[in-house]
């Protein structure tokens, strides 16, 4: 993964590593779904500037699961399905110039 995103946007790491850390310790699954859910406004606005579904869910999958193995977190435990298609509308309403 191109890290450059996370050391350049370093609240993406400290999201998804408060994410990971709180879902340890009430022994929850942490899931990329359930992350994208409580932080919809983040996802929405962070790069890329695209509203293509693969390119937004490449880069998270590769964010999420970076972070869970900075943290020690196995893959097994993480990966799951995703909310994309809500998340393309809804940055579309949050960043008109991505609009095609």
């Amino acid at each position: 993964m191109n890290m450059s995103n996370i050391i350049t946007h370093p609240y993406i790491f400290e999201a998804l590593k408060s994410y990971f850390l709180r879902t340890s310790e009430n022994n929850l699954v942490p899931t990329l779904s359930e992350f994208i859910r409580l932080n919809t406004d983040l996802v929405a606005r962070s790069p890329p500037d695209s509203n293509k579904s693969a390119a937004l869910q490449g880069a998270w999958a590769k964010r999420f699961t970076y972070v869970a193995s900075v943290l020690n977190i196995s893959k097994e435990s993480i990966l799951s399905s995703t909310l994309f298609f809500c998340l393309l509308g809804y940055r579309v309403r949050l960043r008109p110039e991505l609009q095609i």
